[in-house]
């Protein structure tokens, strides 16, 4: 026994008739020879499709909008640990660099300007392919 497939437009004009006559979705199913439950599942898909939520309880909603709070925060929060990460990782980067010009001591170069050629070198670097 094969499940009866209906036309878009079928379904569109049943959806009508239900709204325009007043008539349930009892006498529509009994008239067109169609499953109740299958006139509910059309219907709601048209409200789902048309932007329809069905209503909440309150309970739901302070639910809803604790939880978007939250995810508010954790992404603000995700935003300063990036950052965060980012200045530990520039600021390790130069320790390391300040540490080797303590050991090297190149002539005539300060501290910044050495770890700017180096800095420099390394992008260089790993900017040319291998």
């Amino acid at each position: 026994m094969s499940r009866q497939q209906y036309t878009p437009e079928f379904k569109r004009r049943t959806r009508e008739l239900l709204a325009e006559n007043g008539k349930s979705i009892l006498q529509v199913a009994k008239e067109l020879g169609i499953s109740e439950n299958t006139l509910y599942g059309w219907r709601h898909t048209a409200k789902t499709d048309m932007g329809f939520t069905p209503p909440q309880s309150s309970e739901q909603a302070l639910e809803i909008k604790r939880l978007k709070k939250k995810i508010s925060e954790l992404e603000e929060d995700k935003l300063i640990l990036k950052k965060v990460a980012a200045l530990f990782s520039k600021e390790r980067a130069n320790v390391f660099w300040r540490y080797i010009w303590l050991v090297e001591k190149p002539t005539g170069l300060d501290a910044s300007e050495w770890i700017c050629r180096l800095s420099s070198a390394t992008a260089e670097r790993s900017a040319s392919p291998s």
